[in-house]
């Protein structure tokens, strides 16, 4: 596993940085590859994110240095882009982002950390490329690729053994490595399911820590917690990475839930709740649109929180937890707004889900209620009903009042998949039946103009009428606009 092969881009691209080197004269400089391209080469994984490190210059220098080479032999010169110092954007160390022929490449020079008890933001030095290794996150990040001698470095003495056991670790004891950056707990749950990497007992033991959970509360941003969580969700493997984030007892700190909030939770809300996101990440494991499998996981997520309410952003105004989470916790407010519409329509779907299991005798109620569900999730109306379906299981039930949604008829979460396929696909069936499977490109019969003067009526009234006039069209997809204007005189004295 010592040996990497490169691709005909990164070859030329190697032998460049070698005479550009080769070129400085007295101002040597080893030119080495770092962390991902180094660790994914090793895994036989393809990999387009090059950063290169530098023993004896910053990135800038030596970007300057390759446009300079290129020119004078007759090339165009590479576009760099310099990213200063911003520790509060996560970019620690200055930058030189350049692209030559199509590839990106992150230039920095190597580089050694100190950290202060109260942050995660570390103090920066040049240093050597042993101290950079030590300081990195995990041994199998720590791995170098001299491209001067054309050979792997591993100066931490554990990567490579540690790639061929699939095992995660750290450099320095782990307890130290996420008590300087707390985030890192995150990534070793990231890195775990991406690879499907064991995670080795110290860092177990350190993850579950008390300490560490407080470091990861007070050190490390909301948006950082959110990107990490975030990618875990779109990862090859959310369920293992839920099933880690219920071992090490990190939901309360990912979710961040108001401290007045917390007093209103039960003992042990984190259960079912993991456990509904771990059953829609089995649910949605063929699923290929990643932000869909996001959203559907931590829709189902906070099922079980769905019936609590808390501050929100805007003053007197009052939103449901799990928007909360996301909109504020998460720093996601446009898909707040997605995982609220979900859950509602997911309970509309599930509270008719019993009435249609005989198309034959269907309510209109029924059939105006699934179809209101449809228009409101639009294209996410087949994720709503899988929504629902884990809502009607046990762990999906409401922890903030009794819950006296019928439980879906495929009982417990035992042979999920099967079970759930044969509730979606009835649910789908129907609704395609009953012509509302497209309900949200329904057009209004009668426009807004025309509306007025038939009923010889403005504001409230109006808006009262819009909204009977969609449950019309639903519960009448056939139907004529002569007939809605018909039914809409009819119930005029009504609005």
């Amino acid at each position: 596993m010592s040996g990497i092969d490169l691709n005909e881009e990164e070859r030329r691209l190697f032998d460049l940085l070698r005479s550009v080197a080769r070129g400085l004269g007295d101002k040597q400089v080893e030119v080495r590859c770092a962390g991902g391209w180094v660790r994914d080469k090793l895994l036989g994984r393809g990999s387009d994110d090059i950063d290169i490190a530098l023993d004896t210059m910053s990135g800038e220098e030596f970007a300057n240095h390759l446009n300079e080479y290129l020119t004078s032999h007759g090339e165009q010169r590479a576009n760099v882009a310099v990213i200063r110092s911003n520790p509060d954007q996560s970019k620690h160390l200055e930058t030189a982002k350049v692209k030559y022929q199509g590839i990106e490449i992150d230039f920095v020079n190597l580089r050694s950390e100190s950290y202060a008890s109260t942050s995660r933001i570390p103090e920066i030095e040049f240093g050597t490329a042993e101290e950079d290794a030590v300081r990195r996150d995990f041994t199998i990040n720590a791995l170098f690729y001299n491209i001067g001698q054309g050979n792997v470095e591993d100066l931490t003495g554990k990567g490579l053994e540690d790639l061929r056991n699939k095992l995660i670790r750290t450099p320095l004891p782990a307890l130290q490595t996420f008590t300087d950056d707390p985030l890192r707990v995150l990534r070793a749950v990231r890195f775990s399911s991406r690879l499907n990497f064991d995670l080795h007992e110290e860092l177990v033991e350190a993850a579950s820590s008390s300490e560490v959970k407080a470091a990861l509360q007070t050190k490390v941003s909301r948006e950082r917690i959110s990107t990490e969580f975030e990618a875990m969700m779109e990862g090859p493997d959310p369920k293992l990475a839920l099933k880690l984030i219920r071992s090490f007892g990190l939901l309360d700190v990912i979710l961040d839930i108001p401290e007045k909030m917390k007093g209103e939770l039960p003992p042990g809300y984190a259960e079912p709740c993991i456990s509904c996101g771990i059953l829609m990440a089995h649910l949605l494991a063929g699923e290929g649109n990643k932000s869909t499998k996001r959203i559907g996981i931590l829709s189902a997520l906070l099922l079980p929180l769905r019936d609590f309410w808390t501050e929100g952003e805007k003053k007197n105004k009052r939103m449901c937890l799990p928007e909360h989470v996301v909109s504020v916790s998460l720093k996601k407010k446009k898909v707040s707004n997605l995982v609220g519409c979900l859950q509602k329509g997911a309970g509309d779907i599930l509270s008719v889900s019993g009435d249609i299991r005989d198309t034959s005798s269907i309510s209109q109620e029924t059939k105006v209620k699934l179809g209101m569900a449809i228009k409101s999730t639009k294209e996410l109306w087949k994720l709503a009903i899988m929504v629902s379906y884990v809502m009607g299981l046990p762990c999906g039930r409401s922890l903030g009042k009794e819950d006296k949604s019928p439980a879906v008829a495929c009982g417990d979460s035992d042979g999920s998949l099967e079970k759930s396929l044969t509730y979606a696909t009835k649910v789908e069936e129907v609704a395609v039946s009953l012509k509302i499977d497209k309900a949200w490109q329904m057009k209004p019969l009668v426009n807004g103009k025309d509306l007025i003067n038939l009923l010889n009526a403005k504001g409230p009234v109006i808006g009262k009428a819009v909204q009977e006039m969609t449950k019309w069209q639903l519960a009448h997809p056939d139907g004529s606009a002569e007939d809605c204007k018909e039914y809409l005189l009819g119930i005029r004295g009504t609005l």
